[in-house]
């Protein structure tokens, strides 16, 4: 009788490499597609953030103003010579649009959701030290002589923080590492993003949501957030696993 063929006394070479290889619903697994509830879960963490962190401090800022403390407010003679230009409150309200405009680049790649998720986690962290350690407030107009539509959507913009949160421009931070996002992923897109964050910027001024300095303090926010996220995105999707 003929001898086995030696092939067959050792084990596959792939046996080996499937052991140790990543299976393919990993949310680390680069260039595979997020699912839908990985999407929709990022998406509710990430407002779940910016709101909760941003907003989070407003009782203690008014419990601050009612025992007579003075609040941040570094006016400078810029800032008095900015007029108030309320039709720019518009281009101010696609703030909101834009940060969830990641999703045009973040459903093609897990990993860029990721990304996304760790650079609007890691902002709105550092806006909250901020503004727990630097209790900042815009002194905002009255509006009470003007009924426009866009005196009216300003008026409701002031009214929901008080002027709370002024130093450093959060707006301004989110939508920069918005647009710095679209550069780095979809560089052939980025136009619009980035128009957006220039117009969004003016509007903080033009329409007395910000100082002059709380614009590029939240520009660089942004700048600084940027690598940060690419080198923490594996580490935030192990975090999310299970929505995998």
């Amino acid at each position: 009788m003929s001898p086995e063929p030696h092939s067959s006394t050792f084990p596959a070479p792939s046996t080996v490499v499937l052991a140790g290889a990543r299976s393919a619903s990993s949310p680390e697994l680069p260039g595979a597609p997020p699912k839908l509830r990985e999407s929709l879960l990022v998406t509710v963490i990430s407002v779940a953030a910016m709101v909760g962190l941003y907003s989070g401090l407003d009782a203690r800022n008014t419990r601050l103003l009612a025992a007579g403390e003075t609040l941040f407010t570094p006016l400078t003679p810029l800032d008095a010579a900015i007029p108030l230009f309320v039709p720019f409150v518009w281009i101010y309200y696609t703030y909101f649009p834009l940060t969830l405009s990641l999703h045009v680049v973040t459903h093609t790649r897990r990993e860029w959701l990721y990304e996304a998720l760790s650079g609007y986690l890691l902002l709105a962290v550092t806006g909250f030290c901020f503004f727990a350690l630097v209790p900042s407030q815009m002194p905002q107009p009255s509006l009470a002589t003007c009924a426009s539509a866009d005196c009216r959507a300003l008026d409701l913009m002031y009214r929901s923080d008080d002027g709370f949160h002024a130093f450093p421009s959060m707006h301004v931070a989110y939508s920069v590492y918005v647009a710095l996002f679209f550069r780095d992923h979809a560089p052939k897109k980025a136009w619009l993003p980035t128009l957006l964050a220039l117009g969004i910027a003016a509007s903080t001024l033009l329409c007395k949501r910000h100082f002059v300095v709380d614009v590029p303090v939240g520009a660089l926010l942004a700048f600084a957030a940027r690598p940060i996220a690419r080198r923490v995105r594996g580490a935030t999707a192990r975090v999310f696993r299970f929505a995998a």
